[in-house]
């Protein structure tokens, strides 16, 4: 009876050492577990430097000199002279002074491959490629408008190439500083670019914001021209888009507009 008690104490104490054995391994390896667990992977550290305050607090310090020094730009940016004779809302009516511009076609697919094709002709001549090798100051805004294929009921008929016959195309326009007449400006060297003065004239423009988006355009040109019925006012010729800021400016800080002239 003593012996087989003795056996039991001596299982008993076996057991104990086993289970305590067994929760002593367990125990380390959820401490181990949790070592690792708390290890942090290169990203995650990088995402605690960059979160944290004393980096958001510079970033917010950058991005708001580099507001500044955008606004900054635009407020000594020529633009031409306009008064605004009526506003609606985000729409303005304007009358512009004459303006001299330089002026090219293009034959284009779409609107981005026109606005390409336009920018660099004209950024051509404004930065020397013309007769004195003199460069430009930019203005703003760079007007964008479609041309559709015309024809003419009148004699005789010409005929194009057919790799350009039907095709549409784009008039893009870069607005001279005022400094300079149509006298005084050095010729294009660039048979594409032309120079031409437009009379004093009155436009619509509706203003928008975001990237140079074809459909976006589209969208605010029909809003333009719906908006100029309701007011009962009569648009002559096509909308057009008119850029203010450079590609390479966030979205929402663009100005985009889009404009049509109206009748006198």
């Amino acid at each position: 009876m003593v012996q087989e008690s003795e056996g039991r104490m001596g299982q008993w104490v076996r057991g104990a050492v086993a289970v305590g054995g067994t929760l002593t391994a367990l125990g380390t390896l959820a401490r181990y577990t949790d070592v690792f667990r708390r290890r942090k992977t290169p990203m995650e550290r990088a995402a605690e430097v960059l979160l944290s305050p004393p980096v958001l607090l510079g970033a917010g310090a950058l991005l708001g000199f580099g507001i500044f020094r955008w606004q900054l730009a635009r407020l000594f940016s020529e633009q031409p002279d306009y008064e605004v004779e009526r506003r609606i809302g985000n729409l303005e009516i304007r009358r512009y002074a004459p303006q001299v511009v330089a002026e090219t076609k293009v034959h284009a697919a779409s609107f981005r491959e026109g606005l390409n094709k336009g920018f660099r002709l004209l950024a051509g001549y404004i930065f020397g490629k013309n007769m004195d090798s003199t460069r430009i100051a930019m203005t703003a805004p760079v007007s964008q408008e479609h041309e559709g294929t015309k024809i003419s009921m009148t004699a005789p008929v010409s005929f194009a190439p057919s790799s350009l016959a039907g095709e549409s195309g784009w008039v893009m326009r870069f607005v001279m500083p005022k400094k300079w007449t149509l006298g005084s400006l050095p010729a294009p060297l660039d048979e594409r670019v032309h120079l031409r003065q437009l009379p004093e004239r009155r436009v619509a423009a509706l203003r928008w914001s975001g990237t140079f988006d074809a459909d976006k355009n589209a969208r605010m040109q029909e809003e333009l021209l719906t908006r100029l019925r309701a007011e009962g006012l009569r648009p002559e010729g096509e909308p057009l888009f008119a850029g203010y800021d450079a590609p390479s400016t966030l979205p929402f800080l663009r100005r985009n507009e889009a404009w049509v002239e109206l009748a006198p």
